[in-house]
């Protein structure tokens, strides 16, 4: 019974260590059953080495370096999995000068009236004709 609660509190301790030391950005871009196999594998190494302390006369012998040496394992490949996911997860769009334009809004001093528009220059042929048919009345 004492070693199924200590491996339950050395999941919950993995998963937490892990997020925090590694980043929940990082973790949230690992597959499920990467997270699970190395949790349950460390956990099961810390389990396994406190059995090998508790069984034996002398808290260090070959049954505890073995299963610390497994610990030592599990945790530089927990590290490495989560580095490599880091240098290749998908980078975010830098906001950077060069790429941004600017908006510049010129407000008009005056409005332009009939009279002030040529006919025919710069307008549609609607235009233009309404605008000939508005002076020659005048």
């Amino acid at each position: 019974m004492a070693y199924a609660l200590e491996f339950l509190l050395a999941l919950i301790t993995i998963f937490t260590v892990w997020s925090e030391v590694g980043g929940q950005g990082h973790m949230d871009l690992l597959p499920w059953y990467i997270k699970l196999g190395c949790s349950l594998s460390l956990a099961w190494c810390s389990v396994r080495f406190t059995a090998a302390i508790v069984e034996h006369e002398k808290a260090w012998n070959q049954h505890t370096a073995v299963w610390f040496i497994g610990m030592i394992v599990v945790a530089i490949a927990m590290g490495g999995i989560t580095y490599y996911y880091h240098l290749h997860e998908v980078p975010d769009e830098p906001d950077s000068e060069d790429n941004t334009s600017t908006s510049i809004i010129r407000p008009e001093w005056r409005r332009t009236m009939a009279w002030d528009v040529k006919p025919g220059v710069g307008m549609s042929a609607d235009a233009a004709r309404r605008s000939a048919c508005a002076t020659s009345r005048d």
